[in-house]
This record gives C-alpha cells, sequence and structure tokens, in this order.
C-alpha cells in the first residue's frame, strides 16, 4: 500500500470526504498501511484534510482529493 494507491481512490470519488477507514476499504487494504500513507500525503499538503470527531468527541481525520490548478 502506497501513496498512490491512496490517490487514486480518492480521484475515483473527488467530492466526497473519506476517513482512513473509509480508504482503507476502498483500497482493500489493512488501516495501519492507510493510515501511514495518509499521514505522509497529509504532512506533504498533498490532500485537502480536516479534523473531526465522533459523537463521543474523538478526534480523526477526513480526507479529500486535492484539485490543482495549473
Amino acid at each position: 500500500m502506497g501513496q498512490a494507491e491512496v490517490l487514486d481512490a480518492l480521484a475515483k470519488k473527488p467530492n466526497g470526504w473519506f476517513s482512513t477507514r473509509d480508504i482503507a476499504k476502498m483500497t482493500n487494504t489493512g488501516l495501519g498501511s492507510t493510515t501511514m500513507s495518509c499521514k505522509k500525503l497529509r504532512k506533504h499538503n498533498v490532500v485537502d484534510w480536516s479534523e473531526a470527531r465522533t459523537k463521543k468527541g474523538i478526534p480523526y481525520f477526513i480526507y479529500k482529493f486535492k484539485r490543482t490548478i495549473k
């Protein structure tokens, strides 16, 4: 699992926001490797991301395909 698979999955649905768990299901990969790939993409500002909270107040990240304008 790499960053390319995460970007490909997000590019297929560019208007949606997805949790790491959603992305792992879309790519049929493990949650740990998906989390690390998303973390790297977030660190290098390759994807749009936001922090969300569960009903119990636990924070987690959600991701969206980042459109670049050239």
